[in-house]
């Protein structure tokens, strides 16, 4: 009699961790498909929306690949964050450009200019699959604001896996000046 009461306590135990696991791993599942990639979704920008005409640089180094065992390329994908750390003003996001290790214009993220709310991030993806950047690529942010101590701070962030280990490493923006006009 024991037997069979603690044979249907274990099956009902066992029934009921497969519910629960199933309901968990739809659960992890839905979170993923929430999180997952898309691409920024930001108002454009009115010639109202920017009241400086002082146009603002920063280089944002990123690699595509870089070199491992002997110098076999290892492939990365690459986050670019672009982060308003203003409380109270929008960033004005002119463009944002992805260059080769050779200078060559791969990719304009945006088709106009756009505007980034107060204390929003603006998130940018460079698949891993996608390795014309080469281990010297960059991304060049052109912004403006109308509050000339705002810092906005611009990060890539790069990933990959080699024989069963995952990298992962950050590089930051540095601000540059703006090209002269052609005269």
């Amino acid at each position: 009699m024991k037997a069979k009461i603690l044979v249907g306590i274990s099956a009902a135990l066992i029934f009921a961790l497969i519910v629960y696991l199933g309901s968990a791993i739809r659960s992890v599942e839905t979170l993923e498909e929430r999180l997952s990639y898309r691409e920024p979704s930001l108002g454009l920008s009115s010639s109202q929306s920017a009241q400086s005409n002082d146009l603002q640089m920063t280089y944002v180094p990123v690699y595509s690949h870089i070199y491992v065992s002997g110098g076999r390329p290892l492939l990365l994908g690459a986050t670019l964050s672009i982060r308003n750390t203003s409380f109270e003003n929008q960033l004005e996001i002119v463009s944002v450009d992805y260059y080769s290790t050779e200078g060559r214009l791969l990719k304009g993220f945006i088709d106009a200019p756009r505007m980034l709310p107060a204390m929003a991030t603006a998130t940018y993806l460079v698949d891993r699959q996608d390795e014309q950047g080469g281990d010297g690529a960059n991304f060049v942010v052109t912004w403006r604001s109308n509050d000339e101590h705002l810092s906005p701070l611009m990060e890539a962030v790069m990933f990959g896996s080699h024989e069963g280990s995952h990298v992962s490493f950050t590089a930051r923006g540095h601000g540059i000046s703006r090209p002269r006009p052609a005269e």
